[in-house]
């Protein structure tokens, strides 16, 4: 009997999602830079070549299966690869030999407001302000989490909707990390600032959370920014009732940026830029409002 073979047809679910693409490129062109600059030997080259390696691999391997569960598993594959790179800037920018442009920063937020913000802001200190600030920065982290881990367990439709939409403004927020690293006005002119912030909670727990899980050049874009407005846009869309929750909170987390010392305003006004950019260039498909089963819409 001759053997049949199996025909795949090449749907929009088995193609290289946009994210998936964004992603690749720029594993792909970051490791050539790496291979140029520090050697294709050095730590960071055959680490971003792993990593970027085993990313697409994944893809490779599920793209094509019908089962949603494997489906989503490039999904995930897709935020854990964004959270190792995030990782990994603290690496791959010094091995590109680059240097931060905290200085250029500082110029134009003195070009702008005679002063970068977060300096006088420093007269407005209490122990009450930075415990509420410092809440509102960890709330990006909250927020990130339940809006990836809640994507999960909707339909595939929402969830490929979802990560092409989020992970593709991430790849473009991480390459503005490597293109224009920065460490941010604390850490770059500690001589500015008068002592730590000081709360009994919060305050040293996000101080924890920031030392350990930083990047070091995560300055220039601000991701609290542009990541912030590209999930409130999302749930604007699409989760009308958890838009309406975290609207005020999103609004705390970009001013808190600015309050705990950790951006420039030109670092918020780049990623503010970036999201309108990635509004205008990234046209996904209209899912509708979605009502899920806990009442949230």
């Amino acid at each position: 009997m001759a053997r049949r073979r199996e025909q795949v047809t090449l749907t929009d679910d088995n193609r290289w999602q946009r994210h998936e693409i964004l992603l690749s490129v720029l594993g792909g062109t970051t490791s050539l830079a790496l291979a140029s600059r520090a050697g294709l030997t050095a730590n960071a080259t055959l680490l971003t070549l792993v990593a970027t390696a085993f990313f697409c691999l994944t893809v490779v391997a599920t793209r094509r299966h019908a089962n949603d569960m494997l489906q989503k598993l490039r999904f995930i594959a897709a935020f854990c690869y964004v959270l190792w790179f995030y990782s990994a800037v603290e690496v791959i920018v010094p091995a590109l030999g680059i240097f931060p442009h905290d200085e250029t920063l500082l110029f134009i937020d003195e070009r702008l407001f005679g002063v970068t913000p977060s300096v006088p802001a420093q007269a407005w200190t209490t122990i009450g302000l930075n415990e509420l600030m410092s809440g509102c920065y960890l709330t990006y982290l909250v927020y990130l989490h339940v809006c990836v881990i809640h994507s999960w367990f909707m339909p595939l439709s929402f969830t490929k909707e979802f990560a092409n939409w989020l992970y593709s403004i991430y790849a473009v927020g991480l390459a503005g990390y490597l293109l224009f690293p920065a460490i941010g006005p604390e850490g770059a002119f500690r001589e500015l600032y008068g002592p730590d912030l000081q709360g009994p909670l919060l305050t040293p727990l996000n101080r924890l959370v920031v030392n350990l899980g930083s990047s070091v050049y995560d300055a220039f874009p601000s991701l609290h920014v542009l990541i912030t407005f590209a999930m409130i846009d999302f749930d604007r869309r699409y989760l009308r009732r958890r838009f309406s929750w975290m609207l005020l909170p999103a609004i705390g987390i970009v001013v808190s940026t600015i309050y705990l010392r950790y951006h420039y305003v030109i670092d918020l006004i780049a990623g503010g830029l970036l999201f309108l950019a990635a509004r205008m260039c990234f046209k996904d498909g209209e899912i509708g409002v979605v009502e899920t089963g806990n009442g949230n819409q």
